[in-house]
């Protein structure tokens, strides 16, 4: 896809940041009804007065990217299912006239998230709206109704909007309104699914090796799982609980 750029004042953004430290993709919107993803990347390479940004703006035409990747922007934060989202473990998408439910909008922005989310590793459970980490109904610490088509439990639009983010690139859905509790059950010895094969990953980059992801709880993983328990002064029982997964990150 096209991504246009033009760099943001360095009002918007804080400090370099390692791509491994991305882990949420977070989805906002500007507020407006009638403004572009142009109009906004020339507001905040030029207009903007305070200490906010956005990597990405998305509008039913055009993206453009303001903030780079690996810098950290004053988009969000706070607490979501106990877990902290910041401007730091966090990459932002900006929809603009997105005050009512826009097709050709979403269909570029879950484009963007797509490869996003394939290009820094972001699990289903950790493509969230504004919304998620504002609502204190949802777990989170404040109220945000960003973005305002998509607020709200079981929101149909969220709903759509993620599911065409997960399809693009190619990720089974998960559907839970606290996917970070659903994200991460207990796994142990002949477990199956997505959650298994994210168990895999982890456990491979950190130098566990279990062999090829493949989602199929079998010996490797068991050895791997009971050898990172052990090295994390944990029980080394090869199930994979609460404690296990806290250590993993």
């Amino acid at each position: 896809m096209k991504i246009n750029y033009r760099k943001a004042k360095s009002i918007c953004y804080g400090k370099i940041r390692t791509k491994s430290q991305i882990k949420y993709l977070v989805f906002h919107y500007t507020g407006g009804s009638k403004d572009t993803a142009k109009n906004n990347a020339d507001f905040f390479a030029t207009g903007i007065q305070r200490s906010a940004g956005a990597h990405y703006f998305v509008d039913s035409k055009e993206v453009w990217q303001s903030i780079n990747d690996l810098l950290v922007a004053y988009s969000v934060g706070g607490t979501w299912g106990g877990k902290k989202i910041t401007n730091t473990n966090s990459i932002s998408i900006e929809m603009c006239s997105f005050t009512k439910w826009n097709q050709k909008t979403a269909e570029l922005a879950s484009e963007l998230g797509a490869m996003l989310v394939k290009k820094y590793g972001i699990p289903a459970s950790n493509i969230i709206r504004h919304w998620d980490v504002g609502s204190k109904a949802n777990g989170g610490s404040a109220q945000k109704s960003c973005p305002l088509p998509c607020i709200g439990n079981n929101n149909a639009n969220w709903n759509k909007l993620k599911k065409m983010t997960l399809d693009k690139a190619h990720i089974s859905t998960v559907s839970s309104q606290k996917p970070i509790v659903a994200s991460k059950p207990t796994l142990k010895l002949g477990a199956k699914g997505e959650t298994v094969k994210n168990l895999q990953t982890k456990l491979n980059a950190k130098g566990y090796k279990c062999g090829t992801p493949d989602g199929a709880f079998g010996a490797k993983t068991l050895a791997a799982v009971k050898a990172f328990q052990k090295a994390k002064k944990l029980v080394a029982d090869g199930v994979v609980g609460p404690k296990t997964w806290d250590a993993l990150g």
